[in-house]
């Protein structure tokens, strides 16, 4: 994240805030957060945290913690976690439809 934002937190306090979801909440939107137990790029207490404060602004927002599961897997088709995004985004859309129609 340093080398993104071009410096720490404690340098550039602003650009942490612009990039940070958790603080652009209330988005209005539902939101399904898909996270592996086995993450060691991003600890899944970020994505609980998220949820929290998402639920406390208002914002309807669940998490899907996949146990066994890196950082990655979650993008990979070929992946045994696949099939669990691909619910839940289906999921996710289903749900979004019916609130639509």
């Amino acid at each position: 994240m340093t080398r993104l934002i071009g410096g720490p937190p404690d340098q550039y306090p602003d650009r942490y805030d612009v990039g940070s979801p958790i603080e652009l909440l209330p988005n209005a939107a539902r939101q399904v957060l898909i996270h592996g137990t086995l993450d060691n790029a991003v600890p899944v207490s970020q994505s609980e945290q998220y949820v929290r404060r998402a639920a406390e602004s208002g914002d309807e927002c669940s998490l899907v913690k996949l146990e066994g599961t890196g950082h990655f897997e979650l993008i990979d088709p070929e992946s045994d976690a696949w099939s669990s995004v691909l619910t839940a985004v289906e999921t996710l859309l289903d749900v979004n439809r019916s609130r639509s129609s």
